[in-house]
């Protein structure tokens, strides 16, 4: 498990490079405008990327479960979001790669024909795309980013007593799991009526890290560093937005952010769960997953 975490921890710092540079290549180099458009295509590398850590989390949490039956470890709920998590990333997967259509090449049937946006084998194109990914990045704003934030910033709150009472407090991200969801949230369409209220979030969710970091006593420089990277990262792409394409480039991109912070989540709270079965101080090896 510990493995995975540095993977995918170093694989989020690498994609994030990877992407400033991709974008700032194709804005200025000579010949090179389509290199994004290239990367981010349909069934392109970045889409199959995707696909490789869903089904990288549905294995993770498989196996985390299995650790559990031997050893119950995990805490209250903790199967159950397992259970969740192996069922919607197996069931993601799946839609990406248009249950197999992409794979084997068959023809859609006439209701996907008549139906689906890309006229693919799929249930997500069904609907529109900004219904679905609204949907998406209201709970990744709300239980990803800002409620981690606040529950570091006040921790006598309301809010930070009502998750502890509950024992919630096990499954709120880690500081470096709210800095990938927040890098992802910087790959969005800027400047659009549209996108509005995504950028409106970006900007509370930059300024309550930068709070949280100033309250948080834990706060490490390579912190401050990370926070500042992923507000270089929102200012580069809003400053080269023309290069983006609303439906597709950078949102391709953000969703194998999202799928690489759901994988660093599941390590925040199975690691200390695994470490320190039930019956010894789980307690503290749970704050040392939060503040990490």
């Amino acid at each position: 498990m510990e493995l995975i975490r540095r993977t995918t921890w170093a694989l989020s710092a690498a994609l994030s490079i990877a992407t400033v540079m991709v974008v700032l290549i194709t804005a200025h180099a000579p010949r090179q405008e389509g290199l994004l458009r290239d990367l981010t295509r349909e069934n392109g590398v970045v889409e199959w990327a995707s696909v490789v850590i869903l089904v990288v989390i549905a294995l993770v949490a498989g196996r985390a479960l299995l650790l559990d039956r031997k050893q119950p470890a995990l805490p209250a709920g903790g199967r159950g979001i397992l259970i969740a998590l192996v069922f919607l990333a197996t069931l993601a997967a799946l839609e990406e790669i248009s249950w197999g259509q992409q794979v084997f090449g068959f023809r859609s049937n006439k209701f996907f024909l008549d139906h689906n946006l890309q006229r693919e084998t799929n249930l997500h194109n069904l609907m529109p795309a900004s219904i679905s990914s609204s949907a998406i990045n209201t709970v990744i704003y709300v239980f990803f980013l800002w409620i981690p934030c606040g529950f570091r910033m006040a921790p006598n709150s309301r809010l930070a007593i009502g998750i502890r009472s509950r024992e919630w407090d096990n499954f709120l991200p880690s500081l470096n799991t709210i800095l990938i969801f927040a890098f992802g949230s910087t790959l969005q369409a800027y400047f659009l009526l549209p996108t509005w209220s995504d950028t409106l979030a970006l900007l509370v969710t930059l300024a309550l890290l930068g709070r949280t970091l100033l309250v948080q006593p834990a706060t490490r420089s390579n912190d401050w560093a990370h926070w500042a990277w992923v507000v270089f990262c929102a200012a580069t792409f809003a400053i080269h937005h023309d290069i983006f394409r609303f439906a597709n480039m950078q949102y391709e991109i953000r969703e194998l952010v999202v799928v690489l912070g759901c994988l660093h989540w599941i390590t925040d709270w199975t690691i200390p769960a695994i470490q320190q079965p039930k019956g010894s101080n789980r307690e503290s090896a749970a704050k040392q997953g939060i503040a990490a």
